[in-house]
């Protein structure tokens, strides 16, 4: 027995010492929402401050730095290259600043009623719209983007994530989480300048030139669900002779898209 109480001692020990214990990184924000990383920068919003600050994780006692202030309540970020993106939910609006610069500013995107969670899908921005009850999205390639609805009728959504076509919802006041089959927009761009796929039209085979490493891939077809996925590297076939005929998409995991149509 006593060998036995010995040894529950020590199991229950060694669950208490797997718990993570945290510790504190920087103290005295103001109610800080989205946090995001460049590097070692990580840029915080800071809700009630009206601001986005950074500090250096590497230091050892990171310091804050002010990164632009005049917000309107900013809840979320999201870093696409030198653009950071900002929700400012009582702001009614998605906003950005290039964090290269040495004195950012801010640049209104769009207006959005209480834009909450962003979330970005190739030239794609998906928002969560709390006081508006819906997702809508926007592309960040036009000169003055323009709102998109998605999904409406949602009860004050908050996050939101994509897996493949399926888009996942939070609803605050109902509790839960919902799904919703959604059409990819599936944008071309300068990518396929430098890429090529051959032949075009196919009825069997199609292949690339111009990847300089193994991609990750996604075939959708014109109604937006996947059909097929895999890795492709330079000059390798697929085989397409399964596809029905008609126009579809290839598109790689960084979300640069190319048209082929199967004969």
């Amino acid at each position: 027995m006593k060998q036995i109480y010995v040894l529950t001692t020590i199991l229950l020990l060694t669950c208490i010492n797997i718990i993570a214990q945290t510790t504190d990184v920087v103290t005295g924000l103001s109610f800080p929402q989205g946090i995001v990383l460049n590097g070692n920068d990580l840029y915080i919003a800071e809700n009630n401050g009206n601001k986005i600050s950074k500090i250096d994780i590497t230091d050892a006692t990171p310091t804050t730095i002010d990164v632009v202030t005049g917000l309107n309540g900013p809840r979320q970020l999201l870093l696409n290259g030198n653009d950071l993106y900002i929700a400012e939910y009582n702001g009614n609006k998605i906003s950005k600043i290039d964090i290269t610069d040495a004195t950012p500013t801010t640049t209104d995107v769009v207006t959005v009623s209480r834009p909450g969670s962003i979330m970005l899908v190739g030239n794609e921005m998906y928002i969560a719209d709390a006081f508006a009850g819906k997702v809508s999205r926007i592309d960040i390639t036009d000169t003055t983007p323009t709102t998109t609805d998605v999904v409406t009728g949602l009860d004050v959504p908050a996050g939101i994530a994509l897996k493949d076509n399926i888009l996942y919802i939070s609803e605050i006041v109902q509790s839960k989480i919902v799904s919703t089959q959604i059409t990819l927009s599936l944008n071309e761009n300068l990518f396929t300048e430098k890429i090529k796929i051959f032949p075009n039209p196919s009825s069997d085979f199609i292949q690339f030139t111009g990847l300089i490493k193994k991609e990750n891939y996604k075939i959708f077809n014109s109604l937006g669900s996947i059909i097929r996925n895999g890795t492709i590297s330079n000059q390798e076939e697929i085989d397409i002779r399964s596809l029905t005929t008609g126009l579809y998409f290839f598109k790689f995991d960084n979300g640069n898209t190319i048209k082929f149509i199967k004969e």
